[in-house]
Formats: C-alpha cells, structure tokens, sequence
C-alpha cells in the first residue's frame, strides 16, 4: 500500500479534509482560516472570562493563573511589543520637532505588562472605564513609590500585592490593618512587633544571638558580634568630619555589652537593661526602695570611677 492508501485506511477524516480544501479557491481557503481563527479567539475569550469570574465569585481567584489561561490571540502581545519599539525609534528622530513627549499608556499598551511569575502586581486593565480581568504586573529592581488621595484604595492595594508576594518583607503597619487581614489566612511564619501591646507582641533580644554564637564559635566569637551590634545601632556618617564622637560611643556600647554578658545574670542580658545603665549607671537603693545614690555616685561606680559599696543596687 502507498502512503496515499495508508492515509485513507488509518485517517479517512484527513483525507476528506484535503480532499474539500483541494476543491477550494484560495480565496475560499483564506476566508474558512480567518473565521475558524476569529471562531477559536471567540471560543477562548469565552472560557477564559467565564472561568475567571466564576473564580472571583467562589473567592478562588489567583491574579497569576491569567498567565496559564489560553490567550484569545496568540503571541499579540510580542507583535505589539514590536510596534512599541518601532514607534520609540520613530520618537527619536522627532526629538527636534514639536510633539508630544509624555502622556499615559494606553489599554493595549498596559496589557503588554502581563503580571509576570515573580513581579509586583499593579492591578487590572481598564477600557474606556470598565475594568478588565486582565492583572497587570513589573518586576521591581530598586524601589516602588504609590501615590494617592485617601480611600483610593492604596491599602486593599498593599494587602493584595503582599498576599501575592512569595518573599519575605518587612512591613511598617501603624493601624495593623493590613497585618490582622493577611496574619490569620497566609501560611507563612508572621513575627509582629507591636510595642502597645506587651502581651502579644513577638520579641527579639540581640544578645540572644551572641549567645548562640558562643556556642558555635567560641566565647571569642562574643567580641566579634558586639562589634557587629554595635556597627548596626550607632553609624559613623560617611560625610562627617570629625568621627570621633561617634566612634567613641559605639565602642562605649560594645564595651558595656561585653561587661553586662560577662559580669550580670542571665536575665540581665538584654538591650533594655544596658539602655538603663546608659542613662542612669549604677543606681543604689535603701531597704525602703528609696534612691540612695546620687547620679555622679551612679555614674562613678558604672565607668569604675567609684568604689561600690555594700549597698544594693540596680
């Protein structure tokens, strides 16, 4: 059997296909691959729209599975792509003639900017003021500034974006607002600092971590990281002309860190109780909880100045 038998034997739909098309004008043949190209298009829109909005009304939507649907026109957005350099090269050699140098992308331009796997979500594509399903999305190098009045939307717009960002972030949330909407449903770890309320916030202590450097390292690894706690709170300005201030009180502080982990007790070892030797020193107290010492005396017996006596202090 020739090739031609074995077609008509395995696929007979194939070879009556070939057959109509053979019996076709090319004009014909252009006019039946436009409209079963407009007819998938249509068929594509179709789905897309209907699954996505049925999506939204179950609350199962995802801003990045648009990515994985089909695309009603494929490849449109390279083609358009394309256009867009062609008409920036035009721009350029119009520089020194009277045009427009600025103004707002257009819908079909904004859709190039489809919500990229690892990007920032902006929001959705608007048409002559109705909004599209499409999310629209960049990659972010450097730095993202939003602008814009009260109750735009900027804060819906921020819980969105982090819902979505698959990275760690360190967020500024005075109202907590946008912390108790994502804290409860994201499966992520959530550490919350929140100074007004001492009895839910998280906690860290940095002389915890010295600590654990100890036990890897050695107690000498406790200089090299006061050094590093040190160099983190208390910055020498790179334009600053006399240094020395600076550099004084930060070897002040690592020093101070180094004597309160070698000569107090555990419970001592934290940030809040050499801020308090910082301001006050060594203040003594009578039996009745009285203050005793004067701040010289504190001061004195802080920087070994003084003698200690046998009273107590804190």
């Amino acid at each position: 059997m020739d090739n031609r038998q074995l077609l008509a034997y395995y696929l007979p739909e194939w070879v009556q296909v070939i057959e109509t098309l053979g019996a076709m004008t090319p004009a014909e043949i252009v006019r039946l691959a436009l409209a079963m190209g407009l007819s998938a298009s249509l068929t594509a829109l179709v789905f897309k729209n209907l699954l996505l909005w049925a999506l939204r009304f179950f609350g199962l939507y995802n801003p990045k599975m648009y990515r994985y649907l089909p695309s009603t026109v494929p490849y449109w957005r390279t083609l358009y792509r394309l256009f867009m350099r062609f008409s920036n090269w035009l721009e350029f050699f119009k520089r020194n003639q009277p045009h427009e140098t600025g103004g707002f992308a257009g819908s079909f331009t904004t859709m190039t900017r489809l919500l990229p796997p690892s990007g920032i979500l902006l929001g959705r594509v608007w048409f002559k003021g109705f909004g599209l399903l499409q999310p629209v999305g960049i990659d972010i190098q450097r730095h993202l500034m939003v602008y814009a009045m009260s109750g735009a939307g900027k804060t819906t717009w921020l819980i969105t974006m982090l819902s979505l960002w698959r990275g760690s972030a360190w967020l500024i949330d005075p109202k907590g607002q946008i912390t108790h909407a994502l804290q409860a449903n994201d499966r992520r770890n959530w550490v919350v600092f929140n100074p007004y309320s001492p009895e839910t916030t998280a906690q860290w202590n940095p002389l915890d971590d010295i600590h654990f450097a100890i036990a890897r390292e050695g107690h000498e690894a406790a200089v090299k990281w006061a050094v590093r706690l040190g160099q983190s709170l208390i910055v020498t300005p790179a334009s600053s002309k006399q240094p020395f201030f600076s550099d004084t009180a930060r070897g002040y502080f690592i020093a101070l860190v180094l004597h309160v982990m070698s000569k107090h007790p555990q419970n001592q070892h934290n940030l809040a109780y050499i801020r308090e030797l910082i301001v006050h020193g060594y203040r003594v107290y009578n039996e009745d909880g009285s203050l005793e010492s004067s701040t010289e005396e504190a001061r004195g017996w802080l920087t070994g100045k003084q003698h200690r006596g046998s009273t107590r202090a804190t």
